[in-house]
């Protein structure tokens, strides 16, 4: 601990010498929801980034990286302990890149540190393994490289023949239910079904 043995106040706060960050992911089902295991390609996944703030340093940024998925850029909600508001919606904080998103709280780290970081944004599936992985950069602290979250979805091909297994039935319907007996939904493939 660093603190002041002049000081007034009986607060303390605790300065890390290595920053905690924690990531987890929860899809989402078709009324927006929390989901189960399986979110479908187009449907939505959401991602909760944690750390702190850190003490005695210049900068503090988060890139974030995604693969096989589009961030939306109007989910992004960043709250630090303490400050009113979400600071997404200032300039600066949230930036996007090819593939990644950047997260800068430079601009917080007066008065803050030790402070409780959520940040919580939703991404568009776009393939069947979805890498998201994010990196903190405070220019002083080790962190454990990155912290890297999967999520995996599928695909099925389903054909309906006719009786001799000779043609394709067209127009063929198919129930397919998930675990918990509810009917999923799939794009419809007529070339291939």
């Amino acid at each position: 601990y660093n603190a002041n043995t002049e000081s007034t106040t009986n607060t303390v706060v605790a300065k890390y010498t290595t920053i905690p960050v924690t990531k987890t992911g929860k899809e989402e089902d078709k009324e927006g929801e929390p989901g189960d295991e399986f979110v479908e390609i187009g449907g939505i996944a959401t991602y909760t980034i944690e750390t702190y703030i850190p003490s005695e340093v210049n900068i503090f940024t988060l890139t974030d990286t995604l693969t096989n998925a589009t961030y939306n850029t109007d989910s992004v909600d960043v709250r630090i302990q303490g400050i009113e508001g979400n600071l997404a919606a200032n300039d600066g904080v949230v930036t996007f890149g090819d593939g990644n998103m950047t997260i800068s709280l430079t601009d917080y780290l007066d008065g803050n540190a030790g402070k409780k970081v959520t940040i919580t944004y939703d991404v568009t599936v776009t393939g069947t393994i979805v890498e998201n992985d994010v990196i903190a950069n405070d220019g002083k602290h080790e962190y454990d490289e990155n912290v890297s979250v999967k999520l995996y979805t599928g695909a099925i091909t389903m054909t309906k023949w006719d009786q001799k297994k000779t043609e394709k039935l067209q127009g063929a319907v198919f129930n397919v239910k998930d675990k918990n007996n509810n009917i999923l939904t799939f794009t419809y493939d007529s070339v291939n079904n």
